[in-house]
């Protein structure tokens, strides 16, 4: 059984196979997780915004999570998204994927409209107590409402919630990991253009989303720090900050992940509904890119 310790390391945000239906695909997910874990990587991360939680039935959360966890097979740690709008909605995610057999869970503030801290506060509180589940908090500012690292720290005094995947700037998580030290909460970087900076003023890991493309890069990243390599670890950062800054530049991040998983041989380009593929234009601009990096 994994605890808060095994939160560390590099655990990608994962892409959620689809089929055209947009249900899971699941031998994408398993070729998916196996292309990961072949890279070193240290845990997986189901149903974050590269997931596409937002736009997936309830069925098909519960299957994304089922078949991550399957083709997974205790060999790291698996995180699963339980964000909603409402308390009520994600304890039932929460429930949902504790049964489906995530050995995490991490949800946003709800992000239908801005949130006082305190109402953030009872939220957590609330999914904590009420569930017992090890709980990631799960900071993104453009997407909800951001969690001030007072309410963090505040929050980490709950036994139960035992890490944040934090996508804010790095004064940010540097403040929070100078109030939660004393609690071990374990502080996983959201943002891969500054991970390295965060891992050296002490953050355990990072959630980087283009690891889904290029995994080993973001492994050998940590692994240099972690040798105090810097130099070498700073020089993988910048090779893979422009490797990202065309990725970037695409009309969406979810379809073009989707894109180049398929034109890896790894899943379908499918993307779920309102969210449009890529087109054959934008299609071509990426292998482009991708095969000068040598990925294809």
């Amino acid at each position: 059984m994994f605890d808060r310790n095994d939160l560390r390391g590099i655990i990608p945000p994962i892409a959620t196979p689809l089929t055209p239906a947009e249900k899971v695909d699941v031998p994408g997910m398993r070729r998916l997780v196996s292309y990961l874990l072949e890279a070193g990587v240290h845990g997986v991360f189901v149903l974050g915004a590269t997931g596409e939680f937002a736009y997936l039935r309830d069925r098909e959360r519960v299957k994304a999570i089922e078949a991550a966890v399957e083709a997974v097979n205790g060999r790291v740690p698996v995180i699963a998204g339980i964000s909603d709008i409402g308390t009520r909605q994600v304890i039932e995610h929460c429930r949902a994927a504790q049964k489906a057999g995530a050995d995490f869970v991490a949800c946003i503030p709800p992000y239908y409209s801005p949130l006082r801290q305190q109402w953030i506060y009872e939220h957590v509180r609330t999914i904590a107590c009420e569930t017992g589940v090890r709980l990631l908090l799960y900071n993104v500012p453009p997407v909800a409402t951001a969690i001030d690292p007072e309410t963090i720290a505040r929050l980490a005094e709950i036994e139960n919630v035992v890490g944040i995947k934090d996508s804010a700037d790095i004064v940010h998580i540097q403040d929070v990991l100078f109030r939660t030290r004393a609690r071990k909460l374990r502080l996983l970087v959201g943002q891969e253009y500054h991970l390295v900076a965060a891992l050296m003023i002490g953050a355990h890991g990072g959630t980087p989303s283009p690891a889904n493309i290029v995994p080993r890069i973001y492994v050998e990243m940590y692994e240099k720090c972690l040798s105090g390599k810097i130099e070498e670890a700073f020089g993988l950062q910048e090779a893979s900050n422009r490797f990202v800054d065309v990725l970037d530049a695409m009309p969406s991040w979810t379809s073009t992940v989707k894109a180049a998983l398929h034109l890896m041989g790894i899943c379908g380009p499918t993307v779920a509904a309102p969210v449009p593929p890529l087109t054959a234009e934008e299609t071509d601009l990426l292998r482009s890119h991708l095969r000068q990096q040598h990925i294809l």
